[in-house]
């Protein structure tokens, strides 16, 4: 596929829901507006879905789960998988491709995805890489009734990347990485963030609510000042008998998120999952893991993201501004109504250097 120069550019072709989407071609369905599920339904609910039609994945539903698992609310089809079909359908795309690139510049990585080295078809058709994708996108779309997303990298590990977070989420279904964006976009000033604290008492189930949601803000700050966003979290919760072992327990989002109220939800249910409640606790940690630059998740993506809500950018602006007003006055120069109750740990904290007293 190519030689190993810098100056290629290559292509990551993935046929998006693939089983799911053959299957409403086939029925004349469109995948995006089809609540469809790719499962042997007469293995009753705890068949596993092999897929799910982009309609679904929309509203939460998750692909490879079992049928019970889908909420009982949602309606949708269920057709059995037809795996000499889907073989059948990559067949004709693969040779769609080839009408437009040679064999030997086509890898085919999996019955629904391909890499292609399109550094000699550039100028061949007279294209950028974007509008060769867009032509590849088109041709497979019109021979097959397929949507597919593209990633396009200056090597095969970027056009992979710019495929799974970047394609995947954009309005056009093309991402773009090359080194230098890699470099500035994808490369946190920190790969993760936390706090911990040992409280000053043993606090009950009940009040350790109270610093843990400090925290968190204060977690949330620190992303901001770095301009971060998460998509993993991890509590961790120590007790007061020291016979009993800590707890806790980590989390991928479904998306990454700077969001106050996205990630203080996200920790509350940790800390109620994995806490034993009637055991009190002495010490706590939360932290942000896989960071990456704000900038370089996409903004065209759609209706359900967290980064792209009035909402969340309203909730970003209050948080800046107290961001701003603690860097100029004071850490505790502006704190929620919460940090004043008894059990609040943030303003006696913001006092100390290092841990310890700062007087």
């Amino acid at each position: 596929m190519g030689s190993a120069d810098t100056d290629r550019v290559y292509m990551c072709i993935d046929l998006k829901c693939f089983y799911a989407s053959v299957e409403c071609a086939d029925l004349g369905l469109d995948p995006f507006t089809t609540p469809l599920v790719v499962a042997d339904g007469s293995r009753g609910k705890g068949a596993i879905t092999l897929a799910i039609s982009p309609a679904l994945k929309k509203l939460g539903v998750k692909n490879r789960s079992r049928l019970f698992q889908i909420p009982p609310h949602i309606e949708y089809l269920t057709v059995k998988p037809h795996m000499k079909r889907y073989m059948q359908v990559s067949a004709e795309i693969y040779g769609t491709l080839l009408k437009y690139v040679a064999p030997e510049d086509v890898h085919v990585y999996s019955i629904d995805e391909y890499f292609i080295d399109i550094t000699s078809y550039l100028p061949l058709y007279k294209k950028t890489p974007r509008q060769l994708a867009q032509m590849l996108l088109d041709a497979v779309l019109a021979a097959t009734k397929i949507y597919a997303t593209v990633g396009i990298g200056t090597n095969l590990f970027l056009a992979k990347i710019a495929l799974d977070i970047l394609a995947k989420h954009a309005s056009d279904f093309i991402g773009y990485l090359d080194e230098s964006l890699f470099k500035d976009a994808y490369r946190p000033i920190k790969h993760s963030i936390s706090h911990s604290q040992i409280l000053l008492r043993n606090y009950t189930y009940e009040e350790a609510y109270v610093p843990m949601r400090e925290m968190v803000e204060s977690l949330v700050l620190e992303l901001l000042q770095i301009k971060g966003v998460t998509n993993h979290i991890h509590v961790h919760i120590g007790y007061a008998d020291e016979m009993m072992r800590s707890t806790g327990g980590s989390k991928k989002l479904k998306q990454y998120t700077d969001s106050l109220q996205t990630l203080t939800a996200a920790v509350i249910k940790l800390y109620e999952q994995h806490c034993h409640k009637n055991e009190l606790i002495r010490s706590i940690g939360i932290s942000f893991e896989n960071l990456v630059n704000r900038s370089a998740i996409p903004q065209e993506v759609d209706l359900f993201s967290t980064l792209t809500t009035n909402a969340e950018e309203k909730e970003r602006q209050v948080q800046e501004a107290m961001l701003s007003i603690k860097e100029q006055f004071g850490k505790n120069s502006i704190l929620r109504a919460s940090s004043l109750q008894e059990e609040g740990t943030m303003r006696f904290r913001n006092t100390l250097v290092g841990g310890h007293n700062g007087e």
